[in-house]
């Protein structure tokens, strides 16, 4: 799965009951060029050695998370982007 790996984040939710924070959790999100997301659950003392870990492993990867690149992956052209520039950093 990492050889098809083209973008990473972690995502941090924040949770709320009646509008009171109740605690956050914490996910790993990796997306493969075929646009197959898989979301890894883990916690906050956790969730950075993970994303150290998968990138040690594929160095190639985009990593973390701004709107432009959340734009560019919804968009089919950007997606075709990100894939080439993956791609590209696969060969070096």
């Amino acid at each position: 799965y990492l050889k098809d790996a083209v973008w990473m984040y972690k995502m941090i939710t924040q949770h709320r009951t009646n509008g009171i924070p109740t605690g956050k959790s914490f996910k790993v999100l990796v997306y493969d060029k075929h646009g197959h997301l898989m979301e890894v659950p883990t916690k906050k003392n956790t969730v950075d050695d993970m994303l150290q870990v998968i990138y040690q492993r594929a160095p190639w990867i985009i990593t973390g998370f701004n709107d432009d690149l959340q734009n560019m992956w919804k968009n089919n052209d950007g997606r075709m982007q990100m894939i080439a520039e993956v791609e590209s950093r696969q060969q070096r």
